[in-house]
């Protein structure tokens, strides 16, 4: 039998803004990401996702349904700057939360 793979809609938010994203389970994190990073117009090397419930980072290199991101779910984003190290990324979201909530 045909395993059938249904797209899911992701939600990527950021202060005031939302990007609705169109996604297959089977895309890697950071292909979204570069997706997103061309909609909004920043860098794709400086846009970081994060769970929106825990402000942890997504790793890049794995699928959104390894993260377990499914369909309707938020992820916040940030833009990192260039020297910002990834020990910091986690002190940036915590602060994205509490202004988030």
């Amino acid at each position: 039998s045909k395993i059938i793979v249904m797209s899911i809609y992701v939600r990527a938010k950021r202060a005031q803004q939302t990007v609705f994203l169109h996604c297959e389970p089977t895309e890697r994190v950071g292909a979204v990401r570069d997706r997103l990073a061309e909609i909004v117009a920043h860098k794709a090397a400086l846009v970081r996702l994060l769970d929106a419930q825990n402000g942890q980072p997504y790793d890049n290199g794995k699928t959104l349904s390894e993260q377990g991101i499914d369909n309707d779910n938020v992820v916040h984003f940030v833009f990192a700057t260039s020297g910002l190290q990834r020990s910091n990324l986690g002190l940036l979201s915590e602060s994205i939360n509490e202004t988030a909530n």
